[in-house]
């Protein structure tokens, strides 16, 4: 029987896949046929994710940490060979008012929910076919107006997606 659905076979790595959008993603990727590593901090979210599905595969890694955008490539490309989708859907919220913010705590936030994603997708963009896909997942909240800090943070996150991480390649890829 021949396979119909233009996922049979595909290569897909999404951050955040132990739970919420990154979890149905996973699944549904899966259900139509394509190869998927799922990315996150739990290993048993992961693992109750992927269930019994063969083509669901986990790798444990926080997107924040430095090294986390080459050791994530580096393990869709060992288990794929290539990436034809990456879907950027990791994403933490640490909300509180302005005056008790915790720097450190914000810088973790950026971290995640903005440089990751640039981070990873640079390192994916070698490796992604010629008819890659690029998803990047974010919260609209970012583009009202409001006196939340982290609406801005939301907005900064959108921001880079719709603009500066188009798919658009010099004949270099980059």
């Amino acid at each position: 029987m021949e396979e119909t659905t233009t996922l049979h076979g595909r290569a897909v790595l999404i951050t955040g896949g132990g739970t919420g959008i990154g979890r149905a993603a996973a699944r549904h990727f899966a259900a139509e046929g394509a190869d998927v590593l799922i990315v996150g901090r739990t290993g048993e979210r992961l693992t109750q994710t992927a269930g019994e599905n063969p083509r669901i595969r986990t790798f444990v890694a926080d997107v924040a940490d430095p090294d986390a955008p080459a050791d994530i490539v580096a393990a869709a490309v060992e288990a794929f060979g290539r990436i034809d989708v990456l879907v950027n859907n990791a994403a933490i919220t640490r909300p509180a008012p302005l005056r008790a913010i915790d720097r450190k705590v914000a810088e973790k936030q950026l971290a995640t929910n903005l440089l990751a994603p640039v981070l990873l997708t640079q390192h994916a963009l070698p490796h992604l076919e010629g008819s890659g896909t690029i998803v990047n997942i974010t919260s609209k909240p970012g583009s009202r107006t409001s006196r939340s800090p982290w609406r801005a943070r939301s907005f900064g996150t959108a921001f880079p997606s719709g603009a500066s991480l188009s798919p658009r390649r010099s004949p270099g890829g980059s």
